[in-house]
């Protein structure tokens, strides 16, 4: 990268680590967090450190399934948008059994 930002009057700093030709990052963890949200608050928690996989996914409807009720009440409703991870083979038939 040739350009960077820092405030007026200061030169950009750029911080590497580079030992015996490998490149470390300075301690990187990329934690994934996956809510289920109700109107009460959260339900249900999925943390992860790589991305998820269409079982982590189904493994984590399983259980927001757990946690839900059957209609009309509280925690009743499962909303989910067209993300091509919702489309995984067997979680529509998952939600409807339940």
């Amino acid at each position: 990268r040739n350009y960077a930002w820092s405030p007026q009057g200061d030169c950009a700093r750029r911080h590497d680590f580079f030992v015996c030709g490998t490149w470390y990052a300075p301690l990187l963890l990329i934690l994934l967090i996956l809510p289920a949200i109700f109107l009460d608050g959260v339900i249900h928690l999925e943390v992860i450190n790589c991305s998820f996989t269409g079982d982590d996914f189904a493994n984590f409807i399983h259980g927001v399934l757990n946690q839900m009720q059957p209609w009309p009440l509280p925690n009743s409703v499962l909303i989910m948008n067209n993300v091509c991870i919702h489309n995984v083979p067997g979680i529509r038939e998952m939600v409807e059994e339940q």
